[in-house]
């Protein structure tokens, strides 16, 4: 009753609908051409404007209708436009079949996460793009690196978590342990322990179900030497709604060794923390020789100047998106998901979440 008072408010009284054409050969199913016209001053009735278009019903047994379908013609025509839009649309058809339909999304939720995952894709290839090839980061760009960079990244590599530092204290050493300073040093590591923790995050997601283990892995071995270039990938894909996957891909389980709870995932959180902790230490007074003068001068300095340096600071404020993310939908403790680095190490090791609930049940 409400549609009908707007439409007799809307609607003009002398408004008619003309049939153009009309099939007659099925009882059960019609198609109709059709436009509207309107009584005009002079003219009587004349064609409203792009009012015409086409129908089709069908009917059931007792008369009534039980599917239209209406087709009415559109203000613009995109002429030329519409083929090159075709042309573009294709191959995605051809690639994905059914699924790129966007009716076969089953929710508003669906919509809402593929369009995120598009994002999500189109963030990381910016995050390539600018680090690698523009300008705007300090120093040259990434496909055209500092030897000096190239070095100092090799001998931090080689002192991964300190352990090459350790071995050449102990004269056990495989390869030569160089010093470099100790805030890139401490900063190359936090890192890397803060990359260690993703490995159980990932395999626990419950958005990356869709996602073999196995292609888990490696993009978390991406992750481990290449930061950002992987990370955001794999938070795009894990968006990705069912209805545009293949349904009869079996994906592999994560196995029992990095459940949440179990010694794997434990040991690579206290693994992380150890890293952490010591790190800090090492970027505030490591080789005492340093002031902290020194340092402040150093981070400054490297912030505005080397394109690598900047890079992983840019990672540190993207890894705390990420983890805020992965934590919140692990159930994680507000403050576990907002502190960064440790926060993914207290949910790691604590075994419960926020609700109470034992990490190590997998049932979210």
């Amino acid at each position: 009753m409400i549609w009908q008072g707007k439409i007799e408010k809307l609607v003009p009284g002398d408004i008619q609908f003309v049939v153009d054409d009309i099939t007659s050969q099925d009882p059960e199913k019609v198609g109709v051409m059709w436009h509207v016209e309107l009584e005009s001053e002079k003219e009587g009735f004349v064609p409203l404007p792009f009012s015409r278009g086409a129908s089709f019903y069908r009917l059931n047994k007792q008369g009534k209708i039980v599917y239209a379908r209406d087709l009415v013609e559109p203000s613009s025509k995109p002429g030329p436009a519409a083929l090159g839009a075709i042309s573009f649309i294709a191959p995605i058809v051809r690639k994905l079949g059914t699924k790129a339909n966007p009716q076969n999304l089953r929710s508003k939720e669906d919509g809402k996460d593929l369009v995120k995952a598009a994002a999500m894709y189109a963030f990381a290839a910016s995050y390539v793009l600018v680090v690698l090839f523009s300008q705007i980061p300090p120093g040259e760009p990434g496909i055209h690196p500092d030897p000096a960079d190239l070095q100092r990244i090799l001998h931090e590599s080689y002192n991964f978590f300190y352990v090459n530092m350790a071995l050449s204290d102990l004269g056990l050493s495989p390869v030569p342990n160089v010093p470099e300073h100790p805030v890139d040093e401490g900063i190359f590591n936090i890192i890397a322990a803060w990359s260690l923790t993703f490995l159980p995050l990932m395999a626990n997601d419950p958005k990356g179900n869709t996602i073999g283990f196995k292609s888990k892995q490696i993009q978390w071995l991406g992750i481990m030497f290449l930061t950002n270039f992987f990370a955001p990938w794999y938070m795009g894909r894990r968006l990705i709604p069912k209805a545009f996957l293949n349904p009869e891909k079996e994906v592999d389980a994560a196995p029992a060794w990095v459940e949440l709870g179990g010694t794997a995932s434990k040991g690579m959180a206290a693994t992380a923390l150890v890293v952490g902790i010591f790190s800090i230490f090492w970027i505030v007074a490591g080789r005492p020789e340093y002031s902290l003068e020194e340092r402040s001068q150093f981070f400054l300095e490297s912030f505005t100047t080397n394109r690598v340096f900047w890079a992983f600071c840019l990672d540190a404020i993207l890894y705390s998106l990420w983890q805020n993310w992965l934590l919140k939908d692990l159930g994680a403790a507000t403050w576990q998901q907002r502190l960064p680095l440790f926060g993914s190490i207290a949910f790691l090791l604590s075994q419960e979440r926020a609700d109470g609930t034992d990490v190590s049940n997998r049932t979210l």
